[in-house]
């Protein structure tokens, strides 16, 4: 276990790389730390924590997983509307830990 605990050691190897994929978590039991794996998933961009109580759930758990990977076009998108004054306060929006910049660009 990292000295920090591992969501720090995550943030920290975040800022030192150019880490741009996704970390999915999935628990198998009981005996596990769904709070932990969650935060991981979210800190690690946005990735998703699944929940696998037994044998029973792993199929359906799995599909499910792969069939978000697929569907997925693309991440990381910038987007540029010209021509309107934005009202939004950009300090305050945040989408699934991905900050977003709104500016008047003329």
């Amino acid at each position: 276990e990292p000295p920090d605990g591992y969501l720090p050691a995550l943030a920290e190897y975040k800022t030192k790389t150019n880490f741009t994929c996704s970390i999915n978590t999935f628990g198998f039991g009981y005996n596990l730390d769904s709070k932990l794996l969650e935060d991981l998933a979210q800190v690690g961009n946005c990735g998703s924590y699944a929940f696998i109580p037994d044998g029973s759930f792993v199929g359906t758990i799995f599909v499910n997983a792969i069939s978000n990977l697929l569907t997925t076009v693309a991440t990381n998108l910038q987007l540029s509307i010209g021509g309107i004054q934005p009202t939004l306060d950009s300090s305050s929006n945040c989408i699934c830990n991905y900050s977003t910049n709104i500016s008047n660009h003329k």
